[in-house]
């Protein structure tokens, strides 16, 4: 077991939980960028899609151990803030989100195929302000989970099915609320104008699909590390 009250304790179990979760999710990545831009699903045989998750996990595992583990942190200290109450997530989330943009702006970029030299060079303050948003969204949903396990085993009883439901809606919730900021970015960073507003949900069922999974798998995988 990992001891994660120290930092790099918690650093280690959420980018473990992280990498582990991300492999089997991140071609819905792929499905979801497709969908927005209006594009087929690439063609790609099963060794090619394992490859593509094995890059998209060891990249994201990492940036996504950094984000979960520092929203920890900073929940911790926000805690001691008798004043803030619950807004301490809230604050915690948004600020994370906002300095991880750079990096998941890398993220999202492999997921269409962009080079990384190519997505940073095309990125933006008004990029950098749609991953902002959209990670808030992940954010917040994967803190969700732990408040709602609680209130679901108070309902259900403890269990499986408890942990589980709360991990598909608390992810599911987080996935829709970032989706519209997530479509911006996609599109902008393929050089293409902003999606009307009635085209701003494309995509919404991969990728709440994959994040919903995402939390379900991380949520499991760091109760046993």
């Amino acid at each position: 077991m990992i001891d994660t009250t120290s930092g790099v304790g918690m650093l280690l179990a959420h980018t473990a939980a992280a990498g582990a979760a991300e492999f089997p999710t991140f071609p819905w990545s792929i499905r979801k960028s497709a969908l927005q831009l209006g594009q087929p699903m690439p063609q790609m045989g099963f060794g090619q899609l394992c490859r593509a998750s094995a890059s998209g996990s060891l990249a994201g595992a990492g940036v996504i151990g950094i984000q979960l583990t520092s929203q920890g942190l900073l929940e911790r200290r926000l805690s001691q803030v008798e004043s803030l109450g619950s807004w301490g997530i809230l604050i915690s989330s948004m600020i994370v989100a906002g300095i991880s943009a750079p990096v998941m702006a890398l993220h999202n970029g492999y997921s269409m195929g962009l080079p990384a030299r190519e997505t940073l060079r095309r990125l933006t303050w008004s990029q950098g302000s749609m991953i902002a948003g959209r990670e808030f969204g992940f954010l917040q949903g994967v803190a969700m989970s732990q408040p709602l396990t609680e209130y679901l085993e108070a309902v259900m009883g403890e269990g499986p099915a408890s942990r589980w439901s709360a991990s598909l809606l608390s992810g599911t919730l987080g996935g829709i609320f970032g989706h519209p900021a997530d479509t911006i970015l996609t599109c902008w960073q393929r050089g293409n104008a902003p999606p009307s507003f009635r085209y701003l949900m494309r995509g919404v069922a991969p990728r709440t699909t994959g994040i919903a999974l995402f939390t379900l798998f991380y949520n499991e995988m760091k109760r046993h590390l």
